[in-house]
């Protein structure tokens, strides 16, 4: 176990400086985007269930944080990948640095990212998010 983190690191730092700083930016953009867009959509469902509550708008950050921690970071790193994938100059190069060491292939680890986020993450972040907005208070 050790001995596959160490390989990793390894690999992490011969990636190039505008790959290595281009990979957090699409993580945390993405990671973003798709809090807001749950966000909204749990908004939009409390303002369904109930159209005549009226928003203080208190309570964002005690919802922004734990959705973000518990299920849309693994989604914003399965939507960065794919797209990082698509431009084939980092794609050679990920493939590359990943072939040094024997890493599982593209498609079988996006597979079980796809399958952690549906199964894990999607459920429970779309749960707190709605949640948070206690449509029983109304």
């Amino acid at each position: 176990m050790t001995n596959d983190f160490a390989q990793r690191q390894r690999a992490r730092r011969r990636l190039p400086a505008w790959l290595a700083l281009t990979m957090p930016v699409v993580f945390l953009s993405f990671s973003f985007g798709i809090t807001f867009f749950v966000l909204v959509l749990a908004r939009r469902f409390h303002d369904f269930l109930h159209p005549e509550a009226v928003h203080a708008g208190g309570n964002t950050v005690a919802i922004f944080v734990p959705a973000f921690l518990v299920g849309v970071s693994l989604g914003g790193m399965l939507l960065g990948n794919l797209l990082l994938w698509l431009i084939p100059p980092i794609r050679e190069r990920l493939h590359a640095n990943a072939c040094d060491f024997g890493a599982q292939s593209f498609v079988n680890s996006m597979r079980a990212a796809l399958q952690a986020v549906l199964y894990i993450a999607l459920p429970a972040t779309l749960a707190m998010a709605f949640l948070a907005y206690a449509p029983w208070e109304q």
